[in-house]
């Protein structure tokens, strides 16, 4: 009575074939996976910016203020009676649900842990970078009499009226990867949660660092030249393809101040200037004013 088997070399073939096909499609599932956190980083980023624009829309057409000081929030700087609510707080009613904020592409801030609000956890921990010197402009050297070490530096919100392109004008991007936390009184953490314009020198508010080579991000974590982290770009970070080192490549998911959003290059979030990519920060300057981006002109 003959019986029907695989023989072993025919095991063997089948299962190089299947070594083969493995080696060929685990790197388009990698590429799909990233592809899809991508789409989901957008959504969010999106997502933020729709709540700050029907924020906008209850306080009489104003955009979120980057920080709002001593108002009975429930994280202080350092001590009591310097509590602080950064612009991720103040949306957070207005947005579908508290993890809007976070970063598919990023890393992980874990799950909120116990005796906290998931608004706290959440709201004060934003994985998106605000523009804050066109939307919400800070003069950090000008902080109120009396202010001592509390840093209630004045914040002026601007008028969505007062900006003269918000369809060009960034929103929220992608801020720096590295999840290097300040640590505040109520036991809580606040990453980076703003970004800066490729031209610090010539922008309408204080900023302290501009895009380029010895750029970085003074503290916060970023490294310094690491781009695709936000080093060197203000905090903007490309981590879609995003290259570690200059010259800078990648995408950042990016959203207008009308709400619209899309993946921008460093290119034309930069257009405007003579960034390259490859020149020193301090360099760097506007070329062109009617097409640079990071302006309320």
């Amino acid at each position: 009575m003959s019986r029907k088997a695989f023989t072993l070399i025919e095991l063997l073939v089948v299962i190089a074939i299947i070594a083969i096909l493995a080696a060929i499609l685990f790197p388009v599932f990698a590429q799909a996976k990233a592809a899809a956190k991508a789409t989901s980083t957008l959504s969010n980023n999106k997502q933020c910016a729709l709540g700050a624009i029907m924020y906008a829309g209850d306080y009489d057409d104003t955009a979120v203020i980057d920080t709002l000081w001593d108002g009975g929030y429930p994280i202080w700087f350092g001590s009591p009676g310097s509590d602080f609510s950064p612009w991720s707080y103040s949306i957070t009613p207005y947005l579908k649900s508290n993890p809007i904020d976070q970063d598919p592409l990023q890393l992980s801030i874990g799950s909120v842990p116990a005796g906290w609000a998931s608004s706290w956890w959440y709201g004060y921990q934003p994985q998106f970078g605000y523009n804050y010197t066109v939307w919400s402009p800070t003069y950090v050297w000008s902080a109120p009499a009396g202010a001592g070490s509390n840093p209630t530096w004045p914040r002026t919100a601007a008028s969505f009226s007062t900006i003269a392109r918000p369809s060009d004008v960034p929103m929220f991007t992608e801020t720096h990867a590295s999840l290097s936390t300040i640590w505040y009184g109520a036991g809580g953490v606040l990453t980076m949660a703003n970004v800066e314009p490729v031209d610090c020198n010539n922008a309408p508010a204080d900023c302290f660092t501009n895009w380029g080579l010895n750029g970085g991000l003074f503290g916060f974590g970023a490294p310094w030249n690491d781009p695709a982290n936000g080093g060197g770009t203000g905090g903007v970070s490309f981590k879609k393809n995003g290259s570690t080192t200059f010259p800078v490549t990648g995408f950042s998911m990016t959203t207008f101040g009308d709400g619209h959003a899309k993946a921008m290059t460093p290119g034309a979030l930069a257009v405007g200037t003579n960034f390259t990519g490859t020149a020193n920060a301090s360099a760097v300057h506007i070329t062109d004013i009617t097409t640079y981006r990071w302006t309320q002109q």
